[in-house]
């Protein structure tokens, strides 16, 4: 009989999510209930893409590879394996077709150590300098470019999860606040010069947004905007 994890005894809520939605009616071999649930290697399947997407082989350090093991890796997607650890790992070493004979050479490989592989920024950096070029002289209401960048950075947000504050659990990155909460705005002051001139007169440096009429014609306007320091 195949073993299979059902989607009752998963920790993580997302992965319980697509098991429940998913899965098929199998015997759990972790607690025994018959419920809907993934084969080990189905298992294997659905999160082969994730780990490699966030981890890779370590480097080589005084002739020890760097990291932790391929199943410790597992675990840390997975969460708790309830003893199937070494089923798991074969079923994501087995999605990986590659002939060492062709020279192919493996990624997933249960005798080698893994590190997280962290997201690059440096496309990001790059684009975030041309969105802020094209906003400024270019395309200030209307840039595809700047549509582009917000809609793959805050793209799947909602699902999105960071460690807590201190380093003990995941929490999402997305906060519902309650109807009626009080918001706050806020500007940066860089220097004390510019925190007295506030203080002193906040309604010249703060004001509400405000529309400017352009002297180019009745029918050009543009909207002119200011930070608010606080209100």
């Amino acid at each position: 009989m195949e073993k299979a994890i059902c989607w009752q005894c998963f920790e993580d809520k997302y992965l319980k999510e697509i098991v429940k939605n998913e899965g098929e009616q199998l015997e759990c071999s972790a607690c025994g209930e018959e419920r809907t649930a993934f084969t080990v290697e189905r298992l294997g399947e659905r999160i082969e893409p994730i780990m490699r997407e966030h981890f890779r082989q370590g480097d080589q350090d005084y002739g020890e590879q760097r990291g932790d093991p391929l199943s410790f890796c597992v675990q840390e997607v997975v969460g708790e394996c309830f003893g199937l650890e070494d089923d798991i790992v074969e079923a994501v070493v087995a999605t990986e077709h590659v002939d060492p004979s062709d020279g192919d050479v493996p990624f997933f490989d249960d005798t080698c150590n893994y590190v997280g592989s962290p997201v690059s920024l440096h496309g990001y950096y790059a684009q975030w300098d041309f969105v802020v070029q094209e906003l400024k002289y270019r395309r200030r209401f209307f840039s595809p470019s700047a549509k582009a960048l917000f809609d793959s950075l805050f793209d799947g947000v909602e699902t999105m999860q960071a460690w807590s504050d201190e380093g003990k659990s995941h929490e999402s990155v997305v906060r519902e606040l309650p109807k009626g909460s009080e918001l706050f705005r806020a500007r940066i002051c860089d220097s004390q010069s510019l925190l007295k001139d506030i203080l002193t007169d906040p309604f010249k440096h703060v004001g509400p947004t405000a529309r400017i009429e352009s002297t180019s014609g009745p029918d050009e306007r543009r909207w002119g905007r200011h930070f608010l320091w606080c209100y």
